[in-house]
């Protein structure tokens, strides 16, 4: 997708030399990454009960699978930019700022494992992995200016 296209061009921005073209290559590639999962999203609110019935035929886990149709309708919105951060931070080789945040991230989600699955079950589970998600997408996102300013010129165009 997008984040892989982030890859690419993030490495010839960086590879150059060229904060402005890093900067443009970002914010296109997120914008469009944004819209694909705004239509994700519409898809999964429109036609997830549909989806859950065209995949089992089972009453009970069709019931049991609607319950938590609403942490699917809203995952590609909080998924995306832990995604697309990832595909950028690849691009500019920053596996040590990937490796951090996801040691963050991790520990989050697993002090909210702790605390929300005895209180609410598999909704628990569910937020639980929300919250690692936004922790991966926000610790990620905090490290972003210094791989702009990692970059000394901006070339004009």
């Amino acid at each position: 997708g997008f984040a892989h296209a982030a890859e690419t061009l993030v490495g010839q921005a960086i590879g150059e030399n060229n904060r402005k073209k890093l900067r443009k290559c970002v914010f296109q590639t997120t914008k469009l990454a944004f819209f694909v999962a705004l239509g994700y999203i519409c898809i999964f609110y429109l036609f997830g009960g549909l989806l859950i019935n065209l995949i089992t035929d089972l009453p009970a886990v069709q019931k049991e699978s609607n319950k938590y149709l609403v942490w699917v309708i809203i995952a590609p919105i909080v998924s995306v930019w832990a995604f697309q951060l990832d595909g950028i931070f690849i691009g500019a080789t920053r596996a040590k700022d990937m490796r951090n945040a996801m040691f963050l991230s991790f520990a989050a989600y697993l002090i909210c494992l702790f605390f929300l699955v005895p209180a609410f079950g598999n909704h628990g589970l569910w937020l639980a992995f929300t919250i690692f998600m936004s922790f991966r997408g926000a610790t990620l996102l905090a490290r972003y200016p210094q791989l702009e300013q990692q970059l000394t010129s901006s070339p004009p165009q």
